[in-house]
């Protein structure tokens, strides 16, 4: 929903209930002064919603978001890319949400209000009354985060299947190795990361899966050289399970050549292929290798 915030919320207590509707994406506009008519409304409209997508929608505090997620018990899937007014953590009021069919959570991080985004972060530990999510997926994660997450997935425990993690640059492997302990979660099937560098084997320390998903951003052929290739080819136990290997090259439309010039998408691929390992012949691991312009892969991971 792309319309103005203002016909949005007028709109809404004016429509019918919608039963058969289970998806819904909520984007770009202000929730700020969104009223409890507004609320009640889109509880009775959306009464059977289990997918939540808010993209680009500002809020005055995390207690909005909580009220908002309140309105739909059935919710299994949430994604939350929100911005903040201000800085503050909600409340200790907010009252524990009733999402007993949560199964996939999304977190983008805004610009601003990173406190009330740590505060979000902690709703969905299963402590706090809600189920332990399968599916995990947090972006634009920096160092002030890393407690709560840890918190987090240390308490989803085997629940966890699926991890999606992206660090900001800042974040150092001594702050991960702190924080982050991939090993209680034992039932961990898959592993996306968004790079090949200190970080992303410091998070596959001492586990072993069964798909490897990586992200990397090349800006030109120089700098795939940047990326640890040689540490994929080593025979250690983090791919032992391992039987799908997915890398996915992020770049301009074109991407610069050495010599001048620009090259094309089976060219990257074919480099790339070079510094990938041999997995397919000795452990059938199969390999995917695509190519993504940068905005259309900004499009999907929202």
């Amino acid at each position: 929903m792309n319309e103005s915030a203002s016909f949005f919320l007028d709109l809404v207590p004016y429509l019918p209930s919608l039963p058969a509707l289970t998806s819904l994406e909520i984007s770009s506009l202000s929730w700020q002064n969104a009223s409890q008519q507004c609320l009640s409304s889109m509880a009775r409209c959306f009464s059977n919603l289990t997918e939540l997508c808010i993209h680009l929608v500002e809020f005055s505090h995390s207690r909005q978001v909580a009220v908002l997620l309140s309105c739909f018990q059935m919710l299994e899937k949430i994604s939350i890319g929100a911005t903040f007014a201000t800085e503050d953590q909600a409340s200790s009021s907010i009252p524990p949400l009733n999402l007993r069919h949560l199964r996939v959570l999304r977190l983008r991080m805004g610009l601003h209000g990173t406190g009330a985004f740590r505060d979000i972060i902690s709703w969905f530990i299963p402590t706090n009354g809600v189920p332990a999510i399968q599916a995990f997926s947090i972006a634009s994660l920096d160092a002030s985060f890393l407690v709560v997450v840890g918190s987090l997935l240390r308490e989803l425990g085997p629940t966890l299947k699926d991890l999606d993690i992206w660090f900001m640059t800042t974040v150092t492997v001594d702050e991960l190795n702190t924080h982050i302990d991939l090993t209680r979660n034992r039932g961990l099937r898959s592993l996306t990361v968004h790079s090949l560098d200190s970080k992303s084997w410091a998070l596959l320390e001492g586990i072993s899966i069964d798909v490897l998903s990586v992200d990397i951003f090349v800006e030109s052929m120089a700098a795939l050289d940047r990326n640890e290739w040689a540490r994929l080819r080593s025979r250690t136990p983090q791919f032992a399970r391992l039987h799908r290997f997915s890398l996915a090259v992020i770049c301009f439309t074109e991407i610069p050549g050495n010599n001048g010039g620009s090259l094309d998408a089976d060219t990257v691929q074919g480099e790339i292929r070079r510094r990938v390992p041999e997995w397919a012949e000795q452990n059938n691991t199969e390999i995917k290798l695509e190519v993504k312009p940068i905005l259309k892969f900004y499009d999907a991971v929202r």
